[in-house]
């Protein structure tokens, strides 16, 4: 059990009921789990919950595989990161922030060229680490 939930036992329930809504690990997956401890009633360790989840909120990050794919260029109609556009089929998502809020904010979906998110796309595919700022 991760050190900053209190609760073990309100842990366990919470975690069972993120792993029935979502199969794979994720930040929504973490985020629900997180949601649905404080609502049993458990406590966090304040001193540990520094979370990166709510820069990510803040950050907008959608998934541009439908953009690399030509299959949707407005960006408001992508969907969010962790979840597949209707016509992706099983390609791979590649996902990126539309919305800068600090220094440390990634370089942006919409500063990428199609070409360069084609590139990424078929990196992923091929199971290599995507590099953007060599795209």
């Amino acid at each position: 059990m991760n050190p900053k939930f209190l609760d073990s036992e309100i842990y366990t329930r919470a975690k069972k009921l993120a792993d029935k809504k979502y199969q794979k690990n994720s930040a929504y997956k973490s985020m629900f789990m997180i949601e649905q401890y404080e609502k049993m009633g458990g406590k966090l360790n304040k001193k540990l919950n520094k979370s990166g989840t709510d820069k990510w909120l803040k950050e907008k990050w959608k998934n541009f595989t439908a953009k690399a794919m030509g299959i949707e260029n407005d960006i408001k109609k992508l969907p969010v990161c962790g979840n597949k556009h209707i016509n992706q089929k099983n390609n791979p998502s590649i996902c990126r922030p539309t919305k800068k809020i600090n220094k440390t904010t990634p370089t942006l979906g919409q500063n990428f060229s199609k070409k360069q998110l084609k590139k990424a796309l078929e990196m992923k595919k091929n199971g290599k680490r995507i590099i953007w700022d060599k795209l």
